[in-house]
């Protein structure tokens, strides 16, 4: 072991190793054979915050000159020929901080090294840059300096000097720490790092400060009354379009994800990779004014000001986590009791077992015939009408000899998202066990089912996928990702784990010029190539703390076609990546709606819940191998991001011209050529009777002027609808 590793003991392991080596007479170190050759003071100094034990290094002084050196810090007044550590307010410390940077010049960018530089007075510095070469400088000086009369030997100016580029030292650490720990195959090894040379963490840090808006004044008046932080607090938006434009403001959920995204790439190192560390008061005053403001004092809900609270039971659901998460992350409580605070404060499930029929697994048939449609805080009344709101929210239905049909949902499970959503409620109400005991059954079903027709007939039937579908494509892992939150918050195993696995890794061999995954010509989006990821990631997570014993099995399966799976990812990646380093969450654009309602113009651009799930995707990639990921920022990322925050003002908004479209006076087929010399048509819907309802062909161009064609969807007389807005 290095000698250096000695300096990071107690203090008293430290001082009993002073007791043996000291002479008789010196019991305590305060006085030696005096050493004050050619003007040297043989006085070792470190800043005054007891950074750095120097007994150990004092010893061996000791030991090869016979001489003892008295310790101090920089509080006292400085005298000619210190030896001092670190960082330090000495004259000598700045000389070999200047001679640094000057040797260090050529290397680009910024540098990492250390110095040992003697000044004219006889001073000694001993300075390293950043404390991952502090190590080095120690050794350095130890194996070559701590013989006295070497150091009075010294000429003045540079002993010794060593540097490099951060970015490349930083980068060949990582990896080197990296190899050093895993037994990776060569071609995975150097997929992981093609993929991690494909994203540009700084890039996306710069990118997410700029979304920070410290002002949001809903009610017009709050720069009028003088108040040093708006109505609304401040928060983070959800695309670069959502900052610029009328009509957008920052959301909860972009914030919490924004913060935990730049937190989660690796900026915060310096803070304890700690959100609420790494936040400055100002911020953390407006971001729990944002949280407060946007709390009900009726529902317990976090509403936000542009949305109001006609909105969907997603988006309520997901609000209400975030909005709980900013306020816990600061140890606030809210002025309000949260609808999971009411939820928990009441027993809506009073005599739940009562209601189970069949098997203790499913509720009785009878008892969940389909009703008329309910909203989930409608459904939470009585077991039975919450199960039919899992029916209804699912695609399971009931057929006439009283059995459950699983056949659309085990088509397309995608409808467990909006299950997901309301995990929290759905356990503060009681009824997560129902729930679980439900899929669990019909994931039985469908597994024996699909493991019949496979054993029967190989070839026209694929393996089970031991999973809530049976074929291994997009909703499959969709279904995976968002049940596996209510198995992970009940603590339950999902079972057929390596059937999961494999078509997980089906899913994500997909081929994105092939089908998508939803079958040929139709799009995918950024949480699809997340979730083929965070979905196996699901099945990692759990084995790790239900059944670890079956890990190697998980990790063999997945690591098989490691390299195949990093480079098909990355090619599906490319569909969303921009310019600025964020990602979009559809094909080239960002998403005008989340959980229907509207957060940015649809630009080409990226956004945060994309950029989020792309790099979820990244760390899941190393989490379903079996490895610790290598993060993509350093600290500097985050000083920098906290520097652009503290600088950024409200912005001031570009008014969008709201003058209504004619569309009567429009005669039907118009056509015209955009910028790419494709071709736009509007023209009627013919499935629209009384031809009130347009549709938008984009035909992009191609050989021969052929090429795929993208369709808007339209709607009639609805409530809310989606606006499609192009540029």
């Amino acid at each position: 072991m290095k000698r250096f590793l000695f300096l990071l003991l107690a203090t008293v392991t430290a001082l009993s190793l002073v007791s043996c080596l000291l002479p008789p007479e010196n019991p305590n170190g305060n006085e030696g054979e005096e050493g004050n050759e050619e003007g040297f003071a043989y006085t070792m100094l470190i800043k005054n915050d007891n950074s750095l034990n120097l007994v150990d290094i004092r010893n061996d002084m000791y030991v090869k000159s016979g001489k003892l050196l008295g310790i101090s810090d920089d509080s006292v007044e400085p005298s000619a020929g210190e030896i001092v550590f670190g960082d330090s307010n000495r004259e000598v410390t700045e000389e070999a901080i200047a001679k640094f940077e000057e040797e260090a010049a050529y290397d680009g960018g910024d540098s990492i090294g250390y110095m040992i530089y003697k000044a004219a007075d006889g001073s000694i510095a001993v300075w390293w840059s950043h404390d991952d070469t502090k190590e080095d400088a120690m050794n350095r000086f130890i194996e070559e300096y701590c013989d006295l009369d070497a150091l009075g030997a010294l000429g003045t100016g540079i002993a010794a000097c060593e540097h490099g580029n951060l970015d490349e030292y930083l980068y060949k650490k990582a990896w080197a720490e990296f190899e050093e720990k895993y037994e990776v195959e060569p071609e995975t090894l150097a997929a992981l790092k093609k993929l991690y040379a494909y994203y540009d963490g700084p890039a996306i840090v710069d990118w997410a400060a700029e979304l920070w808006d410290p002002y949001i004044c809903v009610c017009g008046e709050c720069a009028e009354q003088g108040k040093e932080i708006a109505c609304y607090g401040g928060g983070f938006y959800y695309a670069n379009s959502a900052r610029d434009y009328d009509g957008f403001l920052p959301d909860l959920e972009s914030t919490t994800q924004l913060l935990s995204l730049v937190n989660n790439l690796g900026a915060f190192q310096n803070y304890g990779n700690s959100i609420p560390n790494a936040v400055p008061e100002y911020m953390k005053e407006r971001l729990i004014a944002f949280a407060q403001a946007c709390l009900d004092k009726d529902t317990g809900y976090f509403y936000h000001p542009q949305w109001g609270s006609n909105i969907g039971t997603a988006r309520r659901g997901r609000d209400l986590g975030h909005g709980i998460s900013v306020l816990k992350w600061f140890k606030v409580e809210p002025k309000y009791p949260t609808a999971l605070d009411r939820l928990n404060g009441t027993s809506s499930v009073s005599a739940l077992t009562a209601h189970l029929g069949q098997s203790s697994a499913v509720m009785a048939v009878s008892a969940v015939k389909a009703t008329a449609a309910l909203s989930f805080e409608e459904s939470l009344d009585t077991p039975e009408d919450y199960m039919n709101w899992i029916l209804q929210t699912t695609g399971i239905t009931v057929d006439e000899d009283g059995n459950y049909d699983y056949s659309v949902f085990k088509k397309n499970s995608k409808g467990a998202h909006t299950i997901s959503s309301v995990t929290s409620q759905i356990n503060a109400s009681g009824y997560l066990e129902m729930t679980l005991d439900f899929f669990d059954a019909a994931q039985d079903a469908i597994f024996e089912e699909a493991l019949a027709l496979y054993e029967e007939d190989p070839e026209n039937n694929p393996p089970p996928t031991g999973l809530w579908q049976v074929t291994a494509d997009y909703p499959m892992v969709w279904g995976l990702l968002k049940l596996g939150s209510l198995y992970s918050t009940g603590n339950r195993r999902i079972r057929y784990e390596e059937y999961a696995m494999r078509a997980c890794v089906e899913a994500i061999l997909i081929d994105p010029d092939s089908d998508g995954g939803y079958g040929a010509g139709k799009e995918y989006h950024m949480n699809d190539v997340y979730n083929c990821w965070t979905a196996p990631n699901r099945l990692i997570t759990q084995a790790k703390s239900m059944n670890p014993e079956l890990l190697p099995t998980l990790y063999e399966i997945a690591r098989e076609r490691a390299p195949e799976m990093i480079e098909i990812s990355m090619k599906r990646l490319d569909k969303f990546r921009q310019d600025d380093g964020s990602f979009g969450y559809n094909f080239g654009t960002s998403s005008p709606t989340t959980q229907g309602v509207a957060v940015s113009l649809g630009f080409a651009e990226g956004d945060v819940n994309a950029t989020t799930l792309a790099h979820g995707m990244y760390s899941a990639v190393y989490t379903v191998l079996g490895y610790n990921r290598v993060k993509l920022c350093d600290y500097r990322d985050g000083e920098r991001f906290l520097q652009t925050c503290s600088e950024m003002i409200s912005p001031n908004k570009i008014l969008l011209d709201t003058e209504p479209v004619d569309f009567d006076s429009a005669p039907a087929g118009i056509t015209t050529s955009l910028k790419n010399g494709s071709t736009a048509e509007v023209s009627t819907d013919p499935t629209n009777v009384e031809n009130n309802v347009y549709w938008f062909n984009a035909i992009s161009a191609g050989e021969s002027g052929s090429g795929s064609t993208i369709k808007f969807k339209t709607q009639g007389d609805v409530k809310t609808t989606t606006c499609q807005v192009m540029e």
